[in-house]
Protein backbone atom coordinates (compact mmCIF):
# COMPACT_ATOMS: atom_id res chain seq x y z
CA UNK A 1 0.00 0.00 0.00
CA UNK A 2 1.47 3.35 -1.10
CA UNK A 3 2.05 6.02 1.53
CA UNK A 4 -0.27 9.01 1.38
CA UNK A 5 2.59 11.30 2.38
CA UNK A 6 5.34 11.70 -0.20
CA UNK A 7 8.31 14.00 -0.71
CA UNK A 8 7.64 16.42 -3.54
CA UNK A 9 9.87 16.33 -6.62
CA UNK A 10 12.43 19.14 -6.77
CA UNK A 11 10.68 20.60 -9.84
CA UNK A 12 7.52 21.20 -7.77
CA UNK A 13 9.10 22.15 -4.43
CA UNK A 14 11.34 24.70 -6.16
CA UNK A 15 8.34 26.42 -7.73
CA UNK A 16 6.53 26.50 -4.39
CA UNK A 17 9.59 28.04 -2.73
CA UNK A 18 9.89 30.56 -5.55
CA UNK A 19 6.27 31.58 -5.05
CA UNK A 20 7.00 32.54 -1.44
CA UNK A 21 9.76 34.95 -2.48
CA UNK A 22 8.50 36.16 -5.89
CA UNK A 23 4.96 37.49 -5.62
CA UNK A 24 4.95 39.91 -8.55
CA UNK A 25 7.42 41.76 -10.86
CA UNK A 26 8.22 44.30 -8.12
CA UNK A 27 9.40 41.39 -5.94
CA UNK A 28 11.98 40.47 -8.58
CA UNK A 29 13.24 44.04 -8.77
CA UNK A 30 13.45 44.30 -4.98
CA UNK A 31 15.67 41.23 -4.73
CA UNK A 32 17.90 42.32 -7.61
CA UNK A 33 18.31 45.86 -6.30
CA UNK A 34 19.21 44.57 -2.85
CA UNK A 35 21.86 42.33 -4.44
CA UNK A 36 23.26 45.41 -6.19
CA UNK A 37 23.40 47.34 -2.92
CA UNK A 38 25.17 44.45 -1.19
CA UNK A 39 27.67 44.53 -4.08
CA UNK A 40 28.54 48.14 -3.13
CA UNK A 41 26.97 49.65 -6.24
CA UNK A 42 26.81 53.45 -6.43
CA UNK A 43 24.52 53.55 -9.50
CA UNK A 44 21.53 51.29 -10.13
CA UNK A 45 19.31 51.38 -13.22
CA UNK A 46 16.04 49.50 -13.70
CA UNK A 47 14.05 48.88 -16.88
CA UNK A 48 10.66 47.20 -17.04
CA UNK A 49 8.19 46.54 -19.83
CA UNK A 50 4.52 45.55 -19.58
CA UNK A 51 4.59 46.08 -15.84
CA UNK A 52 7.66 43.82 -15.59
CA UNK A 53 5.79 40.78 -16.92
CA UNK A 54 7.65 40.71 -20.22
CA UNK A 55 10.99 42.29 -19.32
CA UNK A 56 12.94 43.36 -16.24
CA UNK A 57 16.53 44.53 -16.40
CA UNK A 58 18.61 45.70 -13.43
CA UNK A 59 22.11 47.07 -14.04
CA UNK A 60 24.65 48.19 -11.44
CA UNK A 61 28.30 49.22 -11.18
CA UNK A 62 29.00 46.95 -8.22
CA UNK A 63 31.88 44.58 -7.52
CA UNK A 64 30.89 42.01 -10.15
CA UNK A 65 31.23 38.21 -10.08
CA UNK A 66 33.83 35.63 -11.01
CA UNK A 67 32.66 33.07 -13.62
CA UNK A 68 32.34 30.33 -11.00
CA UNK A 69 30.45 32.67 -8.67
CA UNK A 70 28.02 33.62 -11.43
CA UNK A 71 26.94 30.00 -11.88
CA UNK A 72 27.00 29.14 -8.16
CA UNK A 73 24.79 32.17 -7.32
CA UNK A 74 21.83 30.34 -8.88
CA UNK A 75 22.13 27.35 -6.55
CA UNK A 76 19.61 27.41 -3.71
CA UNK A 77 21.12 28.53 -0.39
CA UNK A 78 24.33 29.70 -2.05
CA UNK A 79 25.31 32.93 -0.27
CA UNK A 80 28.34 35.05 0.53
CA UNK A 81 26.71 36.60 3.60
CA UNK A 82 26.64 33.70 6.10
CA UNK A 83 29.37 31.27 7.08
CA UNK A 84 28.20 29.98 10.48
CA UNK A 85 25.03 29.81 12.57
CA UNK A 86 25.99 32.79 14.72
CA UNK A 87 25.96 35.01 11.61
CA UNK A 88 22.16 34.85 11.65
CA UNK A 89 22.26 36.93 14.85
CA UNK A 90 24.22 39.79 13.26
CA UNK A 91 22.91 40.19 9.72
CA UNK A 92 23.78 43.61 8.31
CA UNK A 93 23.20 42.91 4.60
CA UNK A 94 19.99 42.86 2.55
CA UNK A 95 20.38 39.33 1.23
CA UNK A 96 21.57 36.35 3.24
CA UNK A 97 19.46 33.25 2.46
CA UNK A 98 20.66 32.50 -1.06
CA UNK A 99 17.08 32.16 -2.32
CA UNK A 100 16.53 35.20 -4.55
CA UNK A 101 18.32 34.26 -7.79
CA UNK A 102 17.28 30.58 -7.83
CA UNK A 103 13.67 31.59 -7.10
CA UNK A 104 13.66 34.13 -9.94
CA UNK A 105 15.32 31.68 -12.34
CA UNK A 106 12.77 28.98 -11.46
CA UNK A 107 9.81 31.01 -12.81
CA UNK A 108 11.35 32.97 -15.69
CA UNK A 109 14.15 33.16 -18.24
CA UNK A 110 17.23 34.86 -16.76
CA UNK A 111 20.44 36.17 -18.28
CA UNK A 112 23.20 37.39 -15.94
CA UNK A 113 26.17 39.31 -17.34
CA UNK A 114 28.88 40.39 -14.90
CA UNK A 115 32.40 41.76 -15.01
CA UNK A 116 34.70 42.26 -12.06
CA UNK A 117 35.90 45.68 -11.02
CA UNK A 118 39.42 46.16 -12.36
CA UNK A 119 41.12 45.98 -8.95
CA UNK A 120 39.54 42.59 -8.15
CA UNK A 121 40.19 41.32 -11.67
CA UNK A 122 43.87 42.16 -11.28
CA UNK A 123 44.02 40.38 -7.92
CA UNK A 124 42.37 37.22 -9.25
CA UNK A 125 44.14 37.15 -12.62
CA UNK A 126 40.89 37.52 -14.61
CA UNK A 127 40.84 39.29 -17.98
CA UNK A 128 39.75 42.85 -16.97
CA UNK A 129 38.05 43.41 -20.35
CA UNK A 130 35.85 40.32 -20.37
CA UNK A 131 32.88 39.34 -18.27
CA UNK A 132 30.81 36.20 -17.86
CA UNK A 133 27.29 35.54 -19.11
CA UNK A 134 25.12 32.72 -17.77
CA UNK A 135 21.57 31.84 -18.75
CA UNK A 136 18.75 29.92 -17.05
CA UNK A 137 15.23 29.02 -18.17
CA UNK A 138 12.65 27.63 -15.76
CA UNK A 139 15.45 26.80 -13.32
CA UNK A 140 17.48 24.89 -15.93
CA UNK A 141 21.05 25.96 -16.72
CA UNK A 142 21.32 26.97 -20.40
CA UNK A 143 25.01 27.80 -20.74
CA UNK A 144 27.96 30.04 -19.88
CA UNK A 145 30.02 32.29 -22.18
CA UNK A 146 32.69 34.98 -21.92
CA UNK A 147 31.63 38.33 -23.37
CA UNK A 148 32.83 41.94 -23.41
CA UNK A 149 31.04 43.79 -20.59
CA UNK A 150 31.18 46.88 -18.43
CA UNK A 151 32.13 46.70 -14.76
CA UNK A 152 29.29 45.54 -12.56
CA UNK A 153 26.35 43.23 -13.14
CA UNK A 154 23.33 43.23 -15.43
CA UNK A 155 20.46 40.79 -14.90
CA UNK A 156 17.68 40.45 -17.47
CA UNK A 157 14.48 38.63 -16.59
CA UNK A 158 11.90 37.82 -19.28
CA UNK A 159 8.62 35.93 -19.44
CA UNK A 160 7.99 36.02 -15.69
CA UNK A 161 5.81 33.08 -14.52
CA UNK A 162 5.81 31.59 -18.04
CA UNK A 163 5.82 28.11 -16.52
CA UNK A 164 3.33 28.88 -13.72
CA UNK A 165 0.30 30.15 -15.67
CA UNK A 166 -1.93 30.27 -12.57
CA UNK A 167 0.44 32.71 -10.87
CA UNK A 168 0.73 34.81 -14.04
CA UNK A 169 -3.05 34.94 -14.36
CA UNK A 170 -3.32 36.57 -10.94
CA UNK A 171 -0.99 39.44 -11.81
CA UNK A 172 -2.68 42.84 -12.19
CA UNK A 173 -2.71 44.99 -15.31
CA UNK A 174 0.43 46.58 -16.69
CA UNK A 175 -0.41 49.99 -15.15
CA UNK A 176 -0.95 48.52 -11.68
CA UNK A 177 2.21 46.40 -11.76
CA UNK A 178 4.11 49.42 -13.08
CA UNK A 179 2.92 51.49 -10.10
CA UNK A 180 4.13 48.80 -7.71
CA UNK A 181 7.55 48.92 -9.37
CA UNK A 182 7.65 52.71 -9.17
CA UNK A 183 6.72 52.69 -5.48
CA UNK A 184 9.28 49.99 -4.71
CA UNK A 185 12.14 51.83 -6.43
CA UNK A 186 11.09 55.02 -4.65
CA UNK A 187 11.34 53.32 -1.25
CA UNK A 188 14.71 51.75 -1.98
CA UNK A 189 16.07 55.04 -3.31
CA UNK A 190 14.82 56.92 -0.23
CA UNK A 191 16.77 54.60 2.04
CA UNK A 192 20.00 54.83 0.03
CA UNK A 193 20.60 58.51 -0.81
CA UNK A 194 24.30 57.89 -1.46
CA UNK A 195 23.38 55.73 -4.50
CA UNK A 196 22.09 57.08 -7.81
CA UNK A 197 18.91 55.50 -9.22
CA UNK A 198 17.19 55.49 -12.59
CA UNK A 199 13.91 53.80 -13.51
CA UNK A 200 12.43 53.42 -17.00
CA UNK A 201 8.97 51.96 -17.56
CA UNK A 202 8.07 51.00 -21.13
CA UNK A 203 10.94 53.12 -22.41
CA UNK A 204 10.00 56.23 -20.42
CA UNK A 205 12.30 57.55 -17.71
CA UNK A 206 10.18 58.07 -14.58
CA UNK A 207 12.85 58.28 -11.86
CA UNK A 208 16.24 59.91 -12.21
CA UNK A 209 18.00 60.88 -9.00
CA UNK A 210 21.76 61.27 -8.62
CA UNK A 211 23.66 60.24 -5.51
CA UNK A 212 22.90 62.75 -2.75
CA UNK A 213 24.70 63.73 0.43
CA UNK A 214 21.65 65.56 1.77
CA UNK A 215 18.69 63.28 2.56
CA UNK A 216 16.20 66.12 2.14
CA UNK A 217 17.38 66.57 -1.46
CA UNK A 218 16.71 62.88 -2.17
CA UNK A 219 13.24 63.19 -0.62
CA UNK A 220 12.53 66.24 -2.80
CA UNK A 221 13.72 64.34 -5.90
CA UNK A 222 11.22 61.56 -5.29
CA UNK A 223 8.28 63.07 -3.41
CA UNK A 224 8.35 66.64 -4.68
CA UNK A 225 9.43 70.00 -3.30
CA UNK A 226 5.97 70.97 -2.08
CA UNK A 227 5.52 68.25 0.52
CA UNK A 228 9.23 68.05 1.35
CA UNK A 229 9.09 71.69 2.49
CA UNK A 230 6.49 70.66 5.10
CA UNK A 231 8.59 67.88 6.63
CA UNK A 232 10.19 68.33 10.06
CA UNK A 233 13.54 66.68 10.89
CA UNK A 234 13.60 63.80 13.37
CA UNK A 235 16.69 62.52 15.21
CA UNK A 236 16.60 60.70 18.53
CA UNK A 237 18.74 57.98 20.09
CA UNK A 238 18.50 55.82 23.19
CA UNK A 239 20.32 52.65 24.29
CA UNK A 240 21.96 52.09 20.91
CA UNK A 241 18.67 52.49 19.01
CA UNK A 242 18.35 55.54 16.77
CA UNK A 243 15.59 56.95 14.59
CA UNK A 244 16.22 59.66 11.97
CA UNK A 245 14.29 61.11 9.07
CA UNK A 246 11.28 63.38 8.82
CA UNK A 247 7.71 63.67 10.07
CA UNK A 248 5.07 65.80 8.39
CA UNK A 249 3.75 69.04 9.84
CA UNK A 250 0.56 68.44 11.86
CA UNK A 251 -1.67 69.72 9.06
CA UNK A 252 -0.05 67.40 6.47
CA UNK A 253 -2.48 64.54 6.98
CA UNK A 254 -3.35 61.75 4.57
CA UNK A 255 -6.29 59.43 4.14
CA UNK A 256 -4.19 56.26 4.12
CA UNK A 257 -0.85 55.02 5.43
CA UNK A 258 0.71 55.01 1.95
CA UNK A 259 2.73 58.14 2.74
CA UNK A 260 4.41 56.49 5.73
CA UNK A 261 7.83 55.17 4.74
CA UNK A 262 9.71 53.06 7.30
CA UNK A 263 13.00 51.18 7.23
CA UNK A 264 14.89 49.11 9.74
CA UNK A 265 18.64 49.03 9.14
CA UNK A 266 17.94 50.38 5.62
CA UNK A 267 15.60 47.44 4.91
CA UNK A 268 12.14 48.40 3.54
CA UNK A 269 9.63 47.00 6.03
CA UNK A 270 6.02 47.38 7.10
CA UNK A 271 5.63 47.25 10.86
CA UNK A 272 2.56 47.95 12.99
CA UNK A 273 4.66 48.96 15.98
CA UNK A 274 6.32 51.75 14.00
CA UNK A 275 3.02 53.02 12.57
CA UNK A 276 1.32 52.90 15.98
CA UNK A 277 4.27 54.67 17.62
CA UNK A 278 4.21 57.33 14.92
CA UNK A 279 0.50 57.98 15.46
CA UNK A 280 1.01 58.13 19.23
CA UNK A 281 3.67 60.79 18.69
CA UNK A 282 1.08 63.01 17.01
CA UNK A 283 -1.52 62.33 19.69
CA UNK A 284 -4.59 64.57 19.42
CA UNK A 285 -3.08 66.49 16.51
CA UNK A 286 -4.02 63.59 14.23
CA UNK A 287 -7.64 63.68 13.08
CA UNK A 288 -9.68 60.49 13.32
CA UNK A 289 -9.17 58.31 10.26
CA UNK A 290 -6.14 60.32 9.12
CA UNK A 291 -2.48 59.36 8.83
CA UNK A 292 0.64 61.52 9.00
CA UNK A 293 3.32 61.66 6.35
CA UNK A 294 6.61 60.31 7.64
CA UNK A 295 9.98 59.06 6.46
CA UNK A 296 11.62 57.19 9.34
CA UNK A 297 14.90 55.29 9.41
CA UNK A 298 15.38 53.06 12.43
CA UNK A 299 18.89 51.87 13.22
CA UNK A 300 18.95 48.87 15.56
CA UNK A 301 21.89 46.69 16.64
CA UNK A 302 21.73 43.64 14.32
CA UNK A 303 21.34 41.27 17.26
CA UNK A 304 18.27 43.18 18.48
CA UNK A 305 16.10 42.53 15.42
CA UNK A 306 15.09 39.34 13.62
CA UNK A 307 14.87 39.92 9.87
CA UNK A 308 14.30 36.26 9.07
CA UNK A 309 10.57 35.97 9.87
CA UNK A 310 9.07 36.79 6.46
CA UNK A 311 9.73 35.02 3.12
CA UNK A 312 10.19 38.34 1.31
CA UNK A 313 11.86 40.00 4.34
CA UNK A 314 9.12 42.65 4.51
CA UNK A 315 8.55 42.25 8.27
CA UNK A 316 10.85 42.10 11.28
CA UNK A 317 10.58 41.22 14.97
CA UNK A 318 12.17 43.45 17.59
CA UNK A 319 13.73 42.00 20.73
CA UNK A 320 12.58 45.09 22.67
CA UNK A 321 9.40 46.38 21.02
CA UNK A 322 8.62 48.62 24.01
CA UNK A 323 11.87 50.51 23.53
CA UNK A 324 11.13 50.88 19.79
CA UNK A 325 7.69 52.34 20.58
CA UNK A 326 9.16 54.84 23.04
CA UNK A 327 11.97 55.78 20.65
CA UNK A 328 9.72 56.55 17.68
CA UNK A 329 6.99 58.24 19.73
CA UNK A 330 9.47 60.50 21.52
CA UNK A 331 11.36 61.30 18.33
CA UNK A 332 8.16 62.44 16.64
CA UNK A 333 7.08 64.47 19.68
CA UNK A 334 10.42 66.29 19.70
CA UNK A 335 10.29 66.86 15.95
CA UNK A 336 6.81 68.37 16.17
CA UNK A 337 7.69 70.48 19.19
CA UNK A 338 10.19 72.47 17.15
CA UNK A 339 7.44 73.71 14.86
CA UNK A 340 4.47 74.15 17.22
CA UNK A 341 4.34 77.00 19.76
CA UNK A 342 3.48 75.80 23.26
CA UNK A 343 0.39 77.98 23.32
CA UNK A 344 -1.02 76.62 20.05
CA UNK A 345 -4.31 74.75 20.44
CA UNK A 346 -3.64 71.06 19.89
CA UNK A 347 -4.85 69.74 16.56
CA UNK A 348 -6.38 73.05 15.40
CA UNK A 349 -4.97 75.40 12.79
CA UNK A 350 -6.56 78.86 12.75
CA UNK A 351 -5.87 82.01 10.79
CA UNK A 352 -5.50 85.28 12.77
CA UNK A 353 -8.95 86.29 11.55
CA UNK A 354 -10.45 83.01 12.72
CA UNK A 355 -8.80 83.39 16.12
CA UNK A 356 -10.41 86.80 16.55
CA UNK A 357 -13.81 85.47 15.57
CA UNK A 358 -13.67 82.12 17.33
CA UNK A 359 -15.89 81.96 20.36
CA UNK A 360 -18.43 84.55 19.19
CA UNK A 361 -22.02 83.52 18.78
CA UNK A 362 -22.93 84.79 15.34
CA UNK A 363 -25.99 87.01 15.02
CA UNK A 364 -26.28 87.27 18.80
CA UNK A 365 -25.13 89.98 21.17
CA UNK A 366 -25.00 87.72 24.20
CA UNK A 367 -21.76 86.19 25.39
CA UNK A 368 -20.93 82.56 24.71
CA UNK A 369 -21.37 79.93 27.35
CA UNK A 370 -19.97 76.60 28.48
CA UNK A 371 -21.95 74.02 30.43
CA UNK A 372 -18.90 73.11 32.51
CA UNK A 373 -18.45 76.74 33.60
CA UNK A 374 -21.94 76.90 35.10
CA UNK A 375 -20.88 74.88 38.12
CA UNK A 376 -23.73 72.40 37.55
CA UNK A 377 -22.94 68.72 38.01
CA UNK A 378 -21.90 67.30 34.62
CA UNK A 379 -23.11 63.74 35.11
CA UNK A 380 -23.54 61.14 32.36
CA UNK A 381 -27.29 61.29 32.77
CA UNK A 382 -27.30 65.01 32.00
CA UNK A 383 -25.24 64.81 28.81
CA UNK A 384 -27.29 65.74 25.70
CA UNK A 385 -28.00 62.73 23.52
CA UNK A 386 -28.47 62.30 19.78
CA UNK A 387 -32.04 62.36 18.57
CA UNK A 388 -33.27 58.77 18.29
CA UNK A 389 -33.70 57.31 14.81
CA UNK A 390 -37.43 56.66 15.34
CA UNK A 391 -38.11 60.18 16.58
CA UNK A 392 -36.03 61.59 13.73
CA UNK A 393 -38.01 59.62 11.16
CA UNK A 394 -41.32 60.92 12.59
CA UNK A 395 -40.08 64.51 12.64
CA UNK A 396 -38.58 64.53 9.16
CA UNK A 397 -41.95 63.77 7.58
CA UNK A 398 -43.16 67.07 8.99
CA UNK A 399 -40.07 68.99 7.91
CA UNK A 400 -37.85 68.65 10.99
CA UNK A 401 -35.08 71.04 9.94
CA UNK A 402 -37.52 73.54 8.43
CA UNK A 403 -39.32 73.65 11.77
CA UNK A 404 -36.20 74.77 13.63
CA UNK A 405 -35.64 78.40 14.60
CA UNK A 406 -32.00 79.51 14.34
CA UNK A 407 -30.78 81.15 17.56
CA UNK A 408 -27.11 81.59 16.69
CA UNK A 409 -23.73 79.92 16.50
CA UNK A 410 -21.43 78.67 19.27
CA UNK A 411 -17.65 78.67 18.98
CA UNK A 412 -17.85 78.99 15.20
CA UNK A 413 -18.71 75.28 15.14
CA UNK A 414 -22.22 74.59 16.41
CA UNK A 415 -25.55 75.99 15.20
CA UNK A 416 -28.02 76.53 18.04
CA UNK A 417 -31.70 76.11 17.19
CA UNK A 418 -34.99 76.06 19.01
CA UNK A 419 -37.26 73.08 18.39
CA UNK A 420 -40.75 72.28 19.65
CA UNK A 421 -39.26 70.24 22.49
CA UNK A 422 -36.24 72.32 23.41
CA UNK A 423 -32.74 73.10 22.11
CA UNK A 424 -31.11 71.46 19.05
CA UNK A 425 -27.33 71.73 18.63
CA UNK A 426 -26.07 71.03 15.10
CA UNK A 427 -22.44 70.28 14.22
CA UNK A 428 -22.05 72.43 11.10
CA UNK A 429 -19.23 70.34 9.64
CA UNK A 430 -21.01 67.00 10.19
CA UNK A 431 -24.22 68.48 8.76
CA UNK A 432 -22.53 69.80 5.65
CA UNK A 433 -20.71 66.47 5.24
CA UNK A 434 -24.11 64.75 5.26
CA UNK A 435 -25.34 67.11 2.55
CA UNK A 436 -22.22 66.84 0.39
CA UNK A 437 -22.17 63.05 0.72
CA UNK A 438 -25.78 62.76 -0.46
CA UNK A 439 -25.27 65.13 -3.40
CA UNK A 440 -22.06 63.42 -4.53
CA UNK A 441 -23.71 60.01 -4.26
CA UNK A 442 -26.57 61.31 -6.42
CA UNK A 443 -24.01 62.55 -8.92
CA UNK A 444 -22.55 59.03 -9.14
CA UNK A 445 -25.91 57.33 -9.51
CA UNK A 446 -26.84 59.61 -12.41
CA UNK A 447 -23.54 58.65 -14.11
CA UNK A 448 -23.33 62.14 -15.63
CA UNK A 449 -24.11 64.66 -12.93
CA UNK A 450 -23.92 68.38 -13.52
CA UNK A 451 -20.54 69.96 -12.88
CA UNK A 452 -19.69 73.64 -12.62
CA UNK A 453 -16.89 74.89 -14.86
CA UNK A 454 -14.10 76.69 -13.05
CA UNK A 455 -13.49 80.27 -14.14
CA UNK A 456 -9.77 79.56 -13.95
CA UNK A 457 -8.90 75.84 -14.40
CA UNK A 458 -6.48 74.48 -11.81
CA UNK A 459 -3.20 72.91 -12.93
CA UNK A 460 -2.00 69.89 -10.93
CA UNK A 461 1.40 68.22 -11.03
CA UNK A 462 1.36 64.67 -9.66
CA UNK A 463 3.90 61.96 -9.00
CA UNK A 464 4.36 59.40 -11.76
CA UNK A 465 2.41 56.62 -10.01
CA UNK A 466 -0.46 59.00 -9.22
CA UNK A 467 -0.51 60.33 -12.78
CA UNK A 468 -0.67 56.85 -14.30
CA UNK A 469 -3.50 55.82 -12.00
CA UNK A 470 -5.43 59.02 -12.68
CA UNK A 471 -5.09 58.47 -16.44
CA UNK A 472 -6.56 55.02 -15.93
CA UNK A 473 -9.57 56.18 -13.86
CA UNK A 474 -10.57 59.51 -15.46
CA UNK A 475 -14.14 58.30 -16.20
CA UNK A 476 -14.50 57.20 -12.57
CA UNK A 477 -13.25 60.57 -11.32
CA UNK A 478 -15.74 62.31 -13.64
CA UNK A 479 -18.63 60.36 -12.14
CA UNK A 480 -17.34 61.19 -8.67
CA UNK A 481 -17.67 64.90 -9.45
CA UNK A 482 -14.43 66.18 -11.02
CA UNK A 483 -13.65 66.75 -14.69
CA UNK A 484 -9.90 66.37 -15.13
CA UNK A 485 -8.02 66.74 -18.40
CA UNK A 486 -4.56 65.19 -18.96
CA UNK A 487 -1.96 67.64 -20.28
CA UNK A 488 0.79 65.11 -20.88
CA UNK A 489 3.41 63.71 -18.54
CA UNK A 490 2.35 64.09 -14.93
CA UNK A 491 0.33 67.30 -15.48
CA UNK A 492 -3.45 67.58 -15.33
CA UNK A 493 -6.05 70.34 -15.49
CA UNK A 494 -9.14 70.44 -13.28
CA UNK A 495 -11.81 72.07 -15.47
CA UNK A 496 -15.08 71.48 -13.60
CA UNK A 497 -16.30 70.12 -10.26
CA UNK A 498 -19.48 69.33 -8.42
CA UNK A 499 -20.65 72.49 -6.68
CA UNK A 500 -20.19 70.81 -3.30
CA UNK A 501 -16.46 70.63 -4.01
CA UNK A 502 -15.98 74.24 -5.13
CA UNK A 503 -14.47 75.35 -1.83
CA UNK A 504 -12.21 72.31 -1.49
CA UNK A 505 -8.58 71.76 -2.37
CA UNK A 506 -8.70 69.83 -5.63
CA UNK A 507 -5.25 68.31 -5.28
CA UNK A 508 -6.06 67.01 -1.78
CA UNK A 509 -9.33 65.51 -3.04
CA UNK A 510 -7.58 63.78 -5.93
CA UNK A 511 -4.91 62.45 -3.55
CA UNK A 512 -7.64 60.90 -1.41
CA UNK A 513 -9.46 59.44 -4.41
CA UNK A 514 -6.28 57.96 -5.86
CA UNK A 515 -5.13 56.55 -2.53
CA UNK A 516 -8.46 54.78 -2.10
CA UNK A 517 -8.62 53.55 -5.71
CA UNK A 518 -5.04 52.27 -5.60
CA UNK A 519 -6.11 49.74 -2.98
CA UNK A 520 -8.70 48.18 -5.30
CA UNK A 521 -7.84 45.29 -7.64
CA UNK A 522 -9.63 46.98 -10.58
CA UNK A 523 -9.68 50.73 -9.87
CA UNK A 524 -11.08 51.62 -13.30
CA UNK A 525 -14.28 49.69 -12.55
CA UNK A 526 -15.29 51.09 -9.19
CA UNK A 527 -18.21 49.13 -7.75
CA UNK A 528 -20.99 50.47 -5.54
CA UNK A 529 -19.76 48.57 -2.48
CA UNK A 530 -16.46 50.45 -2.52
CA UNK A 531 -18.00 53.84 -3.22
CA UNK A 532 -18.95 54.97 0.28
CA UNK A 533 -15.48 55.56 1.79
CA UNK A 534 -14.33 57.55 -1.26
CA UNK A 535 -17.36 59.84 -1.34
CA UNK A 536 -17.16 60.28 2.44
CA UNK A 537 -13.61 61.61 2.10
CA UNK A 538 -14.60 63.90 -0.75
CA UNK A 539 -17.53 65.22 1.28
CA UNK A 540 -15.20 66.03 4.17
CA UNK A 541 -12.97 68.15 1.93
CA UNK A 542 -15.86 70.14 0.49
CA UNK A 543 -17.71 70.78 3.73
CA UNK A 544 -17.87 73.83 5.98
CA UNK A 545 -15.17 73.37 8.58
CA UNK A 546 -15.34 73.88 12.31
CA UNK A 547 -14.27 77.32 13.63
CA UNK A 548 -15.78 79.12 10.68
CA UNK A 549 -18.26 81.81 11.62
CA UNK A 550 -21.52 81.69 9.63
CA UNK A 551 -24.10 84.44 9.32
CA UNK A 552 -27.79 83.75 9.91
CA UNK A 553 -28.53 83.36 6.18
CA UNK A 554 -25.79 80.73 5.81
CA UNK A 555 -27.07 78.80 8.82
CA UNK A 556 -30.64 78.89 7.50
CA UNK A 557 -29.43 77.70 4.09
CA UNK A 558 -27.64 74.77 5.73
CA UNK A 559 -30.86 73.73 7.47
CA UNK A 560 -32.78 73.99 4.20
CA UNK A 561 -30.31 71.72 2.42
CA UNK A 562 -30.43 69.20 5.25
CA UNK A 563 -34.17 69.06 4.70
CA UNK A 564 -33.74 68.32 0.98
CA UNK A 565 -31.26 65.46 1.10
CA UNK A 566 -31.73 61.88 2.21
CA UNK A 567 -31.84 62.48 5.92
CA UNK A 568 -29.82 60.69 8.56
CA UNK A 569 -28.88 61.70 12.11
CA UNK A 570 -25.27 60.78 11.40
CA UNK A 571 -22.52 62.04 9.07
CA UNK A 572 -20.78 59.58 6.67
CA UNK A 573 -18.10 58.91 9.30
CA UNK A 574 -20.67 57.89 11.92
CA UNK A 575 -20.61 61.06 14.05
CA UNK A 576 -23.95 62.59 15.10
CA UNK A 577 -25.13 65.54 13.03
CA UNK A 578 -27.05 67.03 15.96
CA UNK A 579 -28.15 66.62 19.57
CA UNK A 580 -31.35 67.69 21.22
CA UNK A 581 -31.77 68.87 24.81
CA UNK A 582 -35.46 68.74 25.69
CA UNK A 583 -37.19 71.36 27.79
CA UNK A 584 -37.66 68.76 30.53
CA UNK A 585 -33.91 68.11 30.64
CA UNK A 586 -33.19 71.83 30.86
CA UNK A 587 -35.63 72.26 33.72
CA UNK A 588 -33.99 69.38 35.57
CA UNK A 589 -30.57 70.91 35.14
CA UNK A 590 -31.77 74.25 36.45
CA UNK A 591 -33.63 72.45 39.23
CA UNK A 592 -36.96 73.89 38.18
CA UNK A 593 -38.69 70.56 38.73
Amino acid sequence: MANKIQILPVSISSRIAAGEVIERPASVIKELMENSLDAQATQIEVWAEAGGKELIRVTDNGEGLLPDEAVLAFERYATSKIREEEDLERIDTFGFRGEALPSIAQVSRVTLTSRLRSERANRTGENPDLGVRVQFSGGEFQGETRVPATEGTEITVTDLFFNTPVRRKFLRGDETEGRHIYQLVTKVALSNPEVGFRLCLDGKEVIQTPARKDLRERVADLLGEKETARLLPVDYEVSGYRVTGFCGAPDLQKSSSQSIYTWVNRRVITDRILIRSLADGYGMMLAKGKYPMAILYLQVPPGEVDVNIHPAKLEVRFRNSGLVHHLVKRAVELGLSRAIPETAPTGISLSPEDVQKAGRVAAMNSTDFNFRETGLPFTPGSVPRPVSQDLFQREKRGGFFNSLKVLGQLKGTYILCQSERGLVIIDQHAAHERISFSRLAENWSRAAGELEELLIPVNLELRYDQARLLSQVLPVVRRLGMEVEPLGGNSFLVRAVNRYLLSAGYEAILQDILEELSLLPNPDTLVEGKLGPIIARMACHGSVQAHRVLDREEMQSLLQELEEVEQSPFCPHGRPVFFEITEDELEKRFRRT
